[in-house]
């Protein structure tokens, strides 16, 4: 069984759904349980070309 990953402490603050993620959700046709459950099963992160901004790898109906 894959082992999984030690997550920050902000892994557990609380979501906020903010505009520019519910845009994001609409153009790739998610919605918010979809993303809890991706979130529940992620399996890794990496920090963003952006500084402070994470990338969380995880998948959805399959996909990457």
């Amino acid at each position: 069984m894959p082992r999984r990953p030690v997550w920050p402490d902000w892994w557990h603050w609380e979501l906020e759904l903010t505009p520019h993620l519910m845009k994001r959700m609409e153009d790739r046709d998610f919605n918010e349980l979809d993303l809890r459950r991706m979130l529940e099963y992620a399996r890794a992160y990496r920090s963003d070309l952006v500084e402070g901004r994470w990338v969380i790898e995880a998948r959805h109906q399959g996909q990457p």
